[in-house]
């Protein structure tokens, strides 16, 4: 199984100044057009590429801990759960970084497999870089071989 998760744009949340109104007799719908800005929100999305089974999350802000409740969000359902690895293909934000994000994500998720997207690539040169890993025989759980050691393709 694999996960891709990316952060999309913060998109502005915001609160109409007064409620709307339904129609009454006489009347049409009141919608108020002024908005009172409630800052911004990230919305942080998981895919499954085998079942092609979206994941998403508002979060207000991003990091480490939204990261970890989509990833906990995702794996505490099955097929993953039980899963013998599950890749998370990420880039390289700060709240999942280098060998310490590795380390922290396997800490949690024994069978989680997290492989870095190139720093300074555009997306289609990502999915390039990385698709080899994912051809033949790591394509699907049911036909790579369990002794197959992924740490130096990872």
């Amino acid at each position: 199984m694999v996960a891709r998760r990316r952060h999309s744009l913060s998109s502005a949340a915001r609160r109409r100044k007064q409620p709307t109104l339904a129609p009454a007799s006489g009347r049409a719908t009141r919608v108020e057009h002024e908005y009172f800005p409630e800052g911004a929100w990230t919305y942080l999305v998981a895919w499954d590429v085998d079942r092609a089974k979206v994941f998403g999350r508002c979060e207000t802000k991003s990091g480490i801990a939204p990261v970890d409740r989509l990833i906990q969000e995702v794996m505490s359902q099955e097929p993953y759960k039980s899963a013998r690895r599950v890749f998370w293909i990420m880039d390289n934000c700060s709240a999942h970084r280098g060998q310490k994000a590795v380390d922290r994500l396997r800490s949690q998720w024994p069978n989680v497999l997290l492989v870095h997207t190139p720093v300074h690539a555009s997306g289609s040169i990502k999915l390039k870089s990385i698709s080899p890993l994912f051809r033949g025989k790591y394509s699907h759980p049911m036909t790579s071989n369990p002794s197959t050691n992924l740490n130096g393709a990872c």
